[in-house]
């Protein structure tokens, strides 16, 4: 399965966005069915890391995301990039409430350690791992937005160096700096943390 959206699809997101803006609701239909197939790619990349037996079907991650993202008060839809922003924010709000579900039902035991792997960053199965990866998240926001926002473009929202590269205007080399400068921040962050 191709986890890309093509330029004209790029293209043709923005347009269905400003037309959502503009309280068009026949867009929001137009727009899910745009994106239905690189939503369920990246929920069933996000639930591939969550252990077996999971009970978030890769639909419902899809669903919620979405709808979760496009009822949110006050979202002034800008362009694709700001889609993709707001698209890893509801993912990861959404696997994080439902970590702290679980977790709340596990009461007393410590979280697992938070591997930081090759070119992605990789979950060791157990789902409380995504509250410490989004606490760590949070943090690095306040020191580097941008790092931030590139973690959660490539760990919540699936995207490629390239897609990245492309939807922020940056070259490729300069997004895998970055990327190596945030897997470095996180390793350092959730080391000192003893997770």
């Amino acid at each position: 399965m191709n986890s890309s959206i093509t330029k004209a699809q790029a293209g043709e997101i923005t347009v269905q966005l400003l037309r959502i803006k503009e309280g068009d609701d026949m867009a929001k239909e137009k727009l899910y069915q745009m994106v239905y197939d690189h939503l369920r790619f990246i929920a069933t990349m996000e639930l591939g890391k969550e252990r077996a037996g999971h009970t978030l079907s890769r639909t419902e991650l899809v669903h919620e995301s979405f709808f979760k993202m496009l009822n949110m008060d006050g979202i002034d839809w800008e362009d694709r990039r700001h889609f993709y922003r707001i698209s890893a924010r509801a993912m990861r709000q959404i696997l994080v409430e439902h970590a702290r579900k679980k977790l709340a039902q596990k009461r007393g035991e410590k979280p697992e350690r938070v591997t930081l792997h090759d070119d992605r960053l990789k979950l060791n199965e157990e789902s409380e791992e995504i509250i410490v990866l989004s606490d760590a998240l949070d943090e690095l926001r306040v020191v580097n937005e941008k790092l931030a926002e590139l973690v959660d473009l490539r760990f919540f929202v699936g995207l490629s160096m390239q897609d990245i590269a492309d939807l922020t205007g940056s070259s490729r080399r300069t997004v895998q700096r970055d990327w190596s400068k945030a897997q470095a921040w996180l390793y350092k962050k959730l080391k000192a943390d003893g997770t």
